[in-house]
């Protein structure tokens, strides 16, 4: 257990398409060996965000492969088509940091506002989705007010806030955008689904302390004619 769990920790790596793999040790394969699957000319590996010639995995004392980067295990059956041509249209394999084309769907709908994406075609996990208002339209939070916000594609196939990490809700979503106002309703997951509550609170708060510090002022003055 100390770097091995004896010989024969991993098989090898086989059937890999267009690709090479070469390993850390000789012989046996044991816990800690680093298997490397090397694409070969003229083929690459796509990520969320770019493309890589090859991949490194670790042989783990559960006798698994595991990404040197991610730790996503090895699937052997969907890493023999890992390296491909490039190609405009990318497939990303499982695990790498994407989960293929169309993780996501499109989001539609949004009042008074636009979407744009940092991807292009088909969704991919790590795409960037950027709700924008149109002018003269904000999205509120607990503290302040924004002209747009960001949303990540994730593995789990939902969008999700790239400051608070509130998985997106389309239906609230439609009507995030909206005009200036002294009575602003933050939108859920905003910075907080209590917002709306505690603007409402701290005003009621706000009242009564008004009302009391009137309230004590006039009987003061009562006591002080009385006392004259």
């Amino acid at each position: 257990g100390s770097t091995t769990s004896g010989p024969n920790a991993c098989k090898y790596i086989t059937d890999i398409d267009n690709a090479v793999v070469t390993y850390s040790c000789s012989g046996d394969i044991i816990v800690g060996c680093v298997a490397e699957i090397i694409c070969k000319d003229g083929f690459v590996i796509y990520t969320n965000t770019t493309t890589v010639p090859n991949k490194k995995y670790n042989c783990t004392d559960m006798k698994e492969w595991k990404d040197t980067t991610t730790g996503v295990t090895l699937d052997e059956n969907e890493a023999k088509g890992f390296c491909q041509l490039p190609t405009t249209t990318p497939t990303p394999f499982k695990g790498s940091t994407t989960s293929g084309p169309n993780a996501c769907k499109y989001i539609t709908d949004i009042d008074n506002a636009v979407v744009t994406y940092s991807c292009s075609g088909d969704i991919i996990v790590g795409c960037v989705a950027e709700i924008i208002c149109k002018d003269g339209f904000v999205i509120y939070t607990n503290t302040t007010t924004v002209p747009n916000k960001k949303y990540n594609c994730t593995d789990m196939k939902e969008w999700k806030d790239t400051t608070t990490g509130v998985t997106l809700d389309e239906k609230k979503a439609k009507g995030f955008c909206q005009l200036p106002t002294t009575t602003p309703t933050p939108f859920t997951g905003s910075t907080g689904e209590h917002d709306v509550h505690l603007f409402h609170v701290t005003r009621f708060m706000s009242v009564v302390s008004s009302l009391c510090s009137s309230f004590s002022s006039r009987t003061q003055s009562v006591y002080s004619e009385f006392a004259l």
